[in-house]
């Protein structure tokens, strides 16, 4: 009989024949650039009868094909995105990990971690545990940002997200809000700058004008834009800025 040695990525090796079933045979150490060898498997994915370098193997009736495993050092960044979260760690890929508590953040409710900085990748909760993965990778803090706009609202606004061209998602700025406007269909943005403090928008909606009572004298052919904002302590100064698309 044969035992195969599938490296998975490391150098190839030959495969030990003519072997009698009930053979005992002294396994091998394969090698793979930038990986450490963790021993050999009975199943691809390491989850079946695991073996180290320089143990003795019986060989079964009609062979076997043995999986070598891997590990490598990787770096898995927790991002906090503004939050009070921000740390860096080294671990082996495969080993498992715990996923840190929810940061906090002024004016933000914490939803999850994520892969992506707008929360359209994979989701991890807080306080859970995960495997290491094989790379280097970045999970982000996502935060509903309390203006009453949803995130996957915000995620669709001009410039993949980020209706007002600032760099930063709309979804994650308490003073930015991107929705469609009711009155015409089109993406609209509102955004609250202040040197006073930071600016939190709540109850953003448009509304028709003859909605909101009679005013013969002007067309409102966009609608009227309504909002709170707080930037502050009362008597605070805020610069508004409304995009309008298309």
């Amino acid at each position: 009989y044969v035992v195969t040695f599938d490296t998975q990525g490391g150098q190839p090796m030959a495969a030990m024949t003519n072997l009698a079933a009930g053979t005992d045979v002294e396994l091998p150490g394969a090698e793979r650039d930038g990986y450490y060898f963790m021993g050999w498997n009975t199943l691809a994915n390491g989850f079946g009868t695991s073996f180290d370098e320089g143990d003795t193997y019986t060989v079964p009736v009609d062979g076997a094909t043995l999986y070598a495993v891997w590990t490598r050092e990787v770096t898995i960044t927790f991002d906090g995105q503004d939050g009070n979260y921000m740390n860096e760690w080294t671990q082996f890929s495969g080993n498992m990990f715990w996923t840190p508590y929810a940061p906090e953040r002024a004016g933000y409710t914490f939803i999850e971690w994520n892969t992506s900085k707008l929360g359209t990748g994979t989701g991890y909760a807080e306080e859970t545990q995960e495997i290491v993965p094989g790379e280097n990778t970045v999970y982000y803090a996502i935060w509903e940002d309390n203006d009453g706009i949803g995130i996957t609202t915000e995620n669709q606004a001009p410039n993949g997200g980020d209706g007002n061209d600032d760099g930063m998602p709309d979804s994650q700025q308490a003073d930015v809000a991107s929705f469609v406007n009711q009155v015409t269909g089109n993406p609209i943005t509102l955004s609250a700058t202040s040197e006073d403090g930071p600016c939190y928008l709540t109850g953003v909606s448009v509304a028709h004008a003859n909605s909101l009572g009679n005013d013969p004298a002007y067309v409102y052919p966009y609608g009227l834009l309504d909002f709170v904002v707080e930037c502050g302590d009362p008597g605070f100064t805020a610069t508004i800025t409304q995009y309008f698309y298309e």
